[in-house]
């Protein structure tokens, strides 16, 4: 196996909490740049012609919103499941000195 990567973060909601915040605005709004900037590069390569879609063969068109709209689903599904399928676990550093706060981490390598 080789690593990924090492992500740990400090005081990780709890998963139901997380996936509340996956509908709220300012979560949204990222996912939202994300799929658009995904979507500009997609018209750039298509118009540079890296790939064609078959709507393109007899000449170029910017691609359709649905694949923003795709991009954008995928953004919130993909979060949302990784922090629901990899539980977040207390770092180690933190989970061993006396009187420290609660925290939870997610370590992807250790997962491997």
């Amino acid at each position: 196996m080789y690593r990924l990567f090492d992500l740990r973060f400090a005081r990780y909601p709890r998963r139901w909490i997380t996936a509340i915040v996956a509908m709220r605005m300012p979560l949204v709004i990222a996912f939202l740049l994300v799929a658009l900037f995904i979507w500009i590069a997609q018209n750039i390569a298509t118009w540079s012609g890296a790939w064609l879609y078959p709507s393109q063969m007899n000449g170029w068109h910017l691609v359709p919103l649905d694949k923003l709209v795709a991009w954008f689903l995928l953004m919130i599904i993909s979060v949302v499941l990784v922090a629901w399928v990899y539980t977040p676990e207390p770092p180690e550093e933190l989970a061993e000195a006396p009187g420290a706060l609660p925290a939870v981490a997610s370590d992807v390598s250790s997962r491997d």
